[in-house]
């Protein structure tokens, strides 16, 4: 689970401005030295906590897209965790204190859909096309086009 905020305004189009945060927490397996391996150390849990501006730009009239972020790393712990994913009891204290940051990225987003256009009623057909009407429908035309005939 990985909560992220954003509330972002659009001045103009193709450029958008805001406060963002997120709470990130991944957990990586990798070799480690000697000394975490004596430990008994198979993975390492990272945790951050970041808020911070952000700024995003539409690079021209294409669907690429620079997002910027400038604000503040508020945690950033790394834990050592066992084979079975617990923390190992003694271990050194590696957090941080509050930390700027900066993060740039290059996106890509996909157009928005267009919903398909209607044709005007006009347009339409009044019955199907191709196909044969009912028998009931057959035996009204035929009554009424005897009653439509002249009489001598």
């Amino acid at each position: 689970m990985v909560p992220r905020v954003a509330a972002l305004l659009k001045p103009s189009v193709g450029l958008e401005l805001g406060v963002v945060g997120s709470f990130d927490r991944q957990v990586y397996r990798t070799g480690f030295a000697a000394a975490q391996q004596a430990l008994g150390a198979q993975y390492l849990r990272e945790t951050s906590l970041r808020a911070g501006l952000a700024l995003n730009a539409k690079l021209g009239p294409s669907d690429l897209w620079l997002s910027s972020t400038v604000g503040i790393d508020f945690l950033n712990d790394y834990e050592l965790l066992d084979g079975e994913r617990e923390r190992i009891a003694h271990q050194p204290d590696v957090a941080t204190r509050p930390t700027p940051f900066i993060r740039l990225v290059l996106g890509w987003r996909p157009p928005r859909p267009t919903p398909p256009s209607k044709p005007p009623v006009e347009a339409l057909p009044s019955k199907p096309s191709g196909l044969a009407p009912s028998p009931a429908a057959q035996s009204t035309q035929v009554a009424r086009a005897e009653n439509a005939a002249p009489r001598f």
